[in-house]
């Protein structure tokens, strides 16, 4: 039970995109020219699993808790963040302006 319990998810806003980890060891990147929208997601638990996850409409980076949905078109990024509103501040300011 302790390693559930130590799982944790950072996420990081870069110059170029987004640098998820989870449990210090599953890592991606998710650059801003992808990122087609991103919004709060739901408050994950054990329906979704923890750590990397494959869902139906994408990748899961879990550990439990409110998140966060980046949607792509290679497939929506669900990421677990403990305060999705103050990631979203970061973060919708660098994206592209799209037509």
């Amino acid at each position: 039970m302790a390693p559930i319990v130590m799982m944790t998810a950072r996420v990081r806003v870069g110059g170029e995109g987004l640098h998820i980890r989870v449990a210090g060891i599953i890592s991606t990147e998710v650059k801003y020219r992808e990122i087609r929208a991103i919004s709060a997601g739901p408050v994950t638990g054990l329906r979704y699993g923890m750590g990397l996850r494959v869902l139906p409409e994408g990748t899961g980076y879990l550990v439990g808790g409110p998140s966060v949905r980046i949607e792509c078109a290679g497939g929506d990024v669900l990421v677990s963040c403990g305060e999705p509103d103050r990631l979203l501040a970061a973060v919708v300011p660098r994206l592209p302006v799209r037509s």
